[in-house]
């Protein structure tokens, strides 16, 4: 009996390639070790042969502009965090004091305390 291992798959497939790979340089190490083991990858949103120049250029700047747009999210999300009050948990609380609807939850839970 033969014993299972990377030689008896014969692709992978994702859903996007920027799902796959964090980076494009992981993303491109990934597909020289599926092309060593003769391994197929395959995305299913994106059609791209990964076994042409072509398709290697191809899947080299959907990883490129993937890692672009996970970086730009992960900025915003960080300039978010930094603004007054992001941090804190519970309910915001203004100038003004709490909002009419902290108000009212609060209301509406001690009542149903009674």
């Amino acid at each position: 009996m033969r014993k299972r291992g990377y030689r008896d798959i014969e692709a992978i497939a994702c859903w996007k390639f920027d799902r796959f790979a964090r980076s494009t340089k992981h993303l491109l190490r990934a597909l020289e070790t599926f092309q060593g083991l003769g391994i197929a990858f395959i995305s299913l949103t994106e059609s791209v042969d990964t076994s042409t120049p072509y398709g290697k250029l191809v899947f080299t700047i959907l990883g490129a502009v993937a890692e672009l747009e996970r970086s730009l999210i992960a900025e915003r999300i960080r300039n978010g965090m930094r603004k007054l009050g992001a941090k804190r948990p519970g309910p915001k609380i203004g100038p003004k004091g709490p909002s009419r609807t902290t108000v009212w939850r609060r209301a509406h839970r001690a009542n149903q305390g009674n």
